[in-house]
């Protein structure tokens, strides 16, 4: 019934405050788990927290060696082998791949000092595990199995992500570069927020609808053969757009739908009286007034029938309709 405890004083200020597992009467063992939590080959997990016995509880001699958590690792896919992590660091296999709780080499253990008997002080529990061995998911308990209740305060759990097998901490990014033989018109520095990741855990990893990381297979709409990182891909519009100086044009048209279609990022815009030879794509729609049916956007130029054609000589346009004199 308990699972979090605050303590406060008599003018209101916490002095305490703790996870609070009690033993429960029709068992020995109980505990706190954790949702699996996604991890790739070589990330180290850094887990701490403060630990003690419940108030009231007594000690006898000799000291009891507590069994206070467990650590397990699930490889993902075939054949599934499953390890726990011990009080050293170590992911040591489970053979048979039985998850036997009663086996006291598979807990994290903590030892109180003869001091701790008299104040009951918390006692730190620190493990920096060693690489992962496979990908896989990881699964944290909090145990309680004596006859002592345990309280547990100031958790912390560290995933330290790798990229190309080596540990990390702290990253900011991926940096990729991507060249060409022809002439560069403008320098650009890209900074996009979305990635192939090597990792699960680094923000912007993309993820298919199976939670799986994406291949690099990602191609251009002209192209459906193609097979690229999607950084690759990035950089690639990147280059083709800034081989030449573009136009960049901002104004307000009239117009909110053709056919029953909205106007929205997807369209491409010809001037043909004016421009005829390049298409602009919307980058930035400002305001949309229904009142007066207008909108104002930035349009840039991404194509150019008469400077583009040693690219491709086609362009896909969406909605032709969205054409304006």
């Amino acid at each position: 019934e308990n699972y979090r405890k605050d303590i406060f004083d008599t003018y209101g200020n916490k002095i305490d405050s703790y996870m609070y597992l009690q033993t429960e009467a029709d068992s020995t063992d109980n505990w706190f788990q954790s949702e699996d939590v996604l991890a790739s080959k070589n990330d180290v997990i850094d887990l701490s927290f403060l630990w003690r016995w419940s108030e009231g509880s007594s000690l006898v001699n000799p000291i009891p060696t507590f069994k206070i958590a467990q650590v397990f690792f699930f490889q993902s896919g075939s054949p599934g082998f499953k390890f726990y992590l011990n009080d050293n660091g170590d992911w040591v296999y489970i053979s048979g791949g039985v998850l036997d709780s009663v086996l006291p080499e598979r807990y994290l253990k903590i030892k109180p000092d003869s001091s701790s008997l008299l104040t009951n002080r918390y006692q730190e529990k620190a493990v920096l595990s060693n690489p992962l061995p496979y990908d896989g998911t990881i699964r944290v308990l909090f145990t309680n199995n004596s006859e002592y209740s345990h309280l547990w305060t100031q958790v912390q759990i560290r995933l330290q992500g790798s990229i190309n097998g080596l540990t990390t901490q702290n990253i900011a990014g991926e940096f990729a570069r991507f060249t060409k033989p022809e002439d560069f018109r403008g320098n650009f520095y890209d900074e996009i927020h979305l990635a192939d990741a090597t990792n699960n855990n680094f923000k912007g990893c993309l993820f298919d609808s199976t939670d799986a990381r994406y291949n690099p297979t990602w191609y251009r709409f002209r192209h459906n053969t193609e097979s690229m990182s999607f950084m690759k891909q990035n950089l690639i519009a990147q280059w083709e757009n800034s081989r030449f100086y573009r136009n960049k044009i901002d104004a307000t048209f009239f117009g909110l739908s053709q056919s029953g279609t909205m106007v929205g990022l997807i369209n491409t815009i010809k001037f043909v009286d004016d421009d005829p030879n390049k298409l602009y794509a919307i980058v930035n729609m400002k305001e949309i007034d229904f009142m007066n049916e207008t909108w104002s956007a930035t349009l840039l130029e991404v194509y150019d029938t008469a400077r583009d054609t040693g690219v491709e000589t086609t362009y896909p346009t969406y909605l032709r309709d969205f054409i304006y004199k």
